[in-house]
């Protein structure tokens, strides 16, 4: 009878004792298309029926609803018909005999807004994990008096396994980076994890603009991906290159992080290892050739021979930060004559940068200076005038020979005590005479 099957739900849920385990819906991580049909009638529904759940991690055991959307295949004046229509019976029963679990959808259920339905099974026990089959009993109704009903039936059946989610990885907390040319090297263990580890992700986090170092976590952006790795790789390197592709550096500093990937999800953020503006700089690849220099070109004070060439630190800073300069090459040419190349040499952010050209005659000379970087060499800056004027010897005076004291010596007496004393000045010691 309809009605005394849905008083019999309402009894069952209202009597249904309460666990201390929390509910939580299963996940369906497999399903079969089944459509339930009766031959005099047709298709009534169909459903992706679930043929393996996961509740998650629990302490003792699994407890909430196997949720089964249902798609109406007939009219829902037809299913949710007040005086007959269409309702759906589901229990599942272990293969020892015990029923495990039950749910139960009305005519009045019936989604009025769209053609699915969520039919649900409810679970909760410490013999719910395993293998169990699953039923599914739809009735379809042809007529009722009010207490006896009339109806056609088709049972639909399947197995279902249900299992426990396993706890994802735990964090990793020995990842380590370090800078190793134009590369950077990424190290890590792995980390404990009651489901199978699938793989590890490499991830960059931007600080904000105002940070401090080292950065905390509310201080970091979403990160990008560098590196998607298999669960047997844990160390790896990438190009500063690439590292520059997902970042534009807006904070004080970016953090590096890695962490595990399973079956069950994706494991915390490992701790991070942070880099600041000044670190990065340092080993980013320049993007395009350093520009002319800015430099002076004077006659050293100290040796009219001399043309001193010199960069300032504050043009230097700007150089190796936004160019990558490293290096650099002056030339020097009589006014209108050949150019005479000079040696290579290096360049840092730490120093200003100053060349010279030794023994130089008297004359107009045109210097000039270009910077390099790993691209290659830049422009040669536009050429400075410098006018060496004429050499002259200095007279030095001739020195006055000093006469040389004459050393003499003394001999001192004090009682029977006698004593000699040299020197070109020499006197007796205290207590002692002169002798005569």
């Amino acid at each position: 009878m309809k009605r005394s099957a849905i008083i019999a739900v309402l009894i069952i849920s209202l009597t249904n004792p309460s666990y201390a385990q929390a509910s939580s819906d299963a996940e369906t991580t497999a399903s079969v298309a089944t459509i339930a049909n009766i031959p005099s009638v047709g298709d009534i529904w169909s459903a992706n029926v679930p043929t393996q759940v996961q509740y998650e991690k629990s302490i003792t055991y699994p407890c909430g609803y196997v949720i089964i959307p249902i798609k109406g295949l007939m009219s829902y004046s037809t299913l949710a018909d007040k005086a007959n229509g269409v309702s759906i019976n589901l229990t599942a029963w272990s293969d020892n005999g015990a029923k495990l679990g039950t749910g139960y959808l009305g005519s009045s259920d019936w989604n009025p807004v769209g053609p699915v339905t969520q039919a649900k099974i409810f679970f909760c026990g410490a013999d719910v994990v395993g293998t169990h089959t699953l039923l599914l009993e739809t009735l379809y109704y042809t007529s009722t008096t009010g207490l006896l009903s009339r109806y056609l039936s088709t049972t639909n059946r399947s197995r279902i396994a249900i299992s426990i989610q396993k706890a994802p990885p735990v964090g990793i907390k020995d990842f380590k980076v370090s800078l190793n040319g134009q590369a950077i090297d990424f190290s890590w263990s792995a980390p404990s994890s009651d489901a199978t580890i699938t793989g590890y992700e490499v991830g960059l986090f931007d600080s904000n603009s105002n940070a401090p170092l080292p950065p905390l976590d509310s201080d970091l952006k979403s990160p990008a991906l560098l590196a998607t790795l298999s669960s047997n790789i844990r160390k790896t390197s990438i190009l500063w290159s690439e590292v520059s592709k997902f970042t534009k550096y807006p904070g004080t500093s970016i953090v590096f992080k890695v962490r595990a990937t399973s079956s069950s999800g994706t494991a915390p953020w490992s701790n991070g290892i942070y880099l600041t503006q000044q670190q990065f700089a340092a080993y980013k690849l320049p993007s395009s050739l350093p520009p002319k220099p800015v430099f002076s070109a004077f006659v050293s004070p100290q040796d009219n021979s001399v043309i001193a060439i010199q960069l300032s630190a504050s043009d230097i800073v700007g150089y190796v930060g936004n160019y990558k300069a490293n290096g650099f090459i002056t030339k020097i040419r009589r006014l209108d004559g050949q150019d005479q190349i000079g040696s290579v040499g290096p360049i840092s952010a730490l120093t200003s940068y100053s060349a010279t050209w030794t023994n130089s005659s008297s004359g107009s000379y045109e210097v000039a200076v270009a910077l390099i970087n790993a691209l290659g060499q830049g422009d040669w800056s536009d050429y400075r005038v410098v006018i060496v004027p004429s050499q002259f010897i200095e007279t030095k005076p001739t020195p006055v020979p000093t006469a040389t004291a004459k050393r003499v010596t003394i001999i001192c007496l004090k009682g029977k005590t006698t004593k000699k004393v040299s020197g070109t000045n020499p006197k007796c010691p205290a207590g002692y005479k002169l002798k005569k």
